[in-house]
């Protein structure tokens, strides 16, 4: 009788770790449900987050930078639409807190980047499937010639709105060629291709080895109505990257 007490005492007690283990984690994210500036669509909202499934990590988002596009996605003005209600975000650094059963190159402790593009990455914690993610160093912390004979000059961003303007004899004498360049749609296209692989990684070194520099400034998540307003402001598209802290 002692012995069968006992069993049900241990199972109840996995079980209820069970249970304790699928409702610990509780994600703060921000979230809109329609198109407008940022500071007047964005809310906070909490979001029980199961636990990962085969082929899915849990991720805990440590800093998540707010792009251009980002701010784009939120107005309405991104050739991307998302589904409503939707997590803001197309970026971030996070570590991988727990594995699915299946996924196999990815672990526990692991720092990441999103290999994919929409994955709604303002938000303390997510579920992501392993193909989504790119394993990073946890070293790391968080050129113009197009205007020569034949040159070919590409347009990225273009956040002023503004017309492209170039000489007529530019084109005429040295044959200079224009095209845009979407990094989304690039992203989409080459997203397993060698090259991207290759990309990252040669990106990584370069970092570790301080090549890079880079300008930001870290605003808590409850401070992102100043940090996407910032944003807007001209000013918010040169001089440093605004970067939501989500720990």
């Amino acid at each position: 009788m002692q012995k069968i007490s006992c069993q049900r005492f241990l199972q109840k007690s996995f079980d209820l770790r069970q249970w304790t283990r699928k409702m610990a984690i509780v994600a703060k994210t921000l979230k809109f449900s329609n198109y407008g500036k940022p500071a007047d669509v964005l809310e906070v909202a909490q979001e029980s987050l199961p636990p990962p499934e085969k082929n899915q990590v849990l991720v805990k988002i440590l800093t998540a930078p707010i792009n251009p596009a980002d701010i784009n996605t939120i107005q309405g003005k991104y050739p991307v639409k998302p589904k409503f209600p939707a997590i803001a975000g197309n970026e971030c650094v996070g570590e991988i807190q727990e594995v699915g059963s299946c996924v196999k190159n990815l672990k526990k402790g692991q720092r990441i980047v999103p290999f994919a593009t929409g994955l709604g990455t303002w938000s303390t914690h997510a579920i992501y499937d392993e193909d989504q993610l790119l394993p990073i160093s946890d070293k790391i912390g968080l050129a113009e010639n197009a205007y020569n004979d034949k040159g070919v000059m590409v347009t990225y961003g273009g956040m002023a709105r503004e017309p492209i303007a170039v000489a007529t004899a530019a084109l005429i004498f040295k044959d200079i060629s224009f095209r845009g360049f979407w990094m989304t749609r690039w992203t989409k296209e080459n997203c397993t291709a060698p090259e991207r692989f290759k990309m990252f990684e040669e990106l990584s070194k370069l970092i570790e080895q301080k090549q890079f520099a880079a300008v930001y400034e870290m605003v808590p998540l409850d401070k992102y109505k100043d940090a996407t307003k910032a944003v807007l402001d001209f000013k918010g598209f040169t001089g440093k990257k605004y970067i939501l802290c989500m720990q």
